[in-house]
């Protein structure tokens, strides 16, 4: 049973077309490596995949159930955002359920913190935590920062020269979560 279909798939931008009534089909057990030219088509073909992109025309089929993931060329990375805010960017829900859990355990941590509150407004997070198995995420993003010597609470346009290492091992990190 195949993971993937494109039938007739075709797709242009302008007057240039990058998928022209083009056939695909992923069976599972299969390794696909696309090899073009530059401008072929080859990252709109995966965005389709991926449903980051509509057809123009023709049919895009996934299985029930099956997770694809595109890990983009060039991340864009947000300089004003925190590191650990940055490297959990791309998980849905659980993103922000994970970072307001990681920001209000840093505020209990301040001398003049509310701690009733604060630790009211964690609770509900923290069963949703445990419902969609959060704390493992937050352990691979805590690991995988200390592992680039990073400072979770850290500006990304703050990290210079790191921001290279940061944007490789972003790809890594989605790499990752698929598996």
């Amino acid at each position: 049973m195949p993971y993937i279909t494109l039938d007739k798939a075709a797709l242009a931008y302008g007057h240039v077309p990058l998928l022209d009534h083009v056939n695909f089909q992923l069976d599972e057990g299969e390794r696909v490596g696309l090899i073009g030219r530059n401008g072929g088509g080859k990252s709109s073909m995966l965005k389709v995949l991926a449903g980051q992109a509509m057809l123009d025309d023709g049919l895009v089929w996934r299985a029930p159930g099956v997770r694809i993931c595109y890990v983009s060329q060039e991340p864009e990375l947000n300089i004003e955002a925190t590191v650990f805010d940055e490297v959990a960017r791309g998980l849905g829900e659980l993103q922000q359920i994970i970072t307001d859990y990681h920001h209000l355990s840093h505020q209990l941590a301040e001398p003049d913190a509310d701690y009733e509150s604060l630790l009211e407004a964690m609770q509900p997070l923290q069963t949703k935590l445990e419902a969609q198995n959060g704390w493992a995420v937050q352990a691979r993003i805590e690991t995988a920062i200390q592992r680039l010597e990073l400072n979770a609470d850290s500006r990304v346009g703050d990290l210079s020269g790191v921001c290279v290492s940061a944007w490789h091992w972003r790809r890594r990190w989605w790499l990752s979560r698929m598996c």
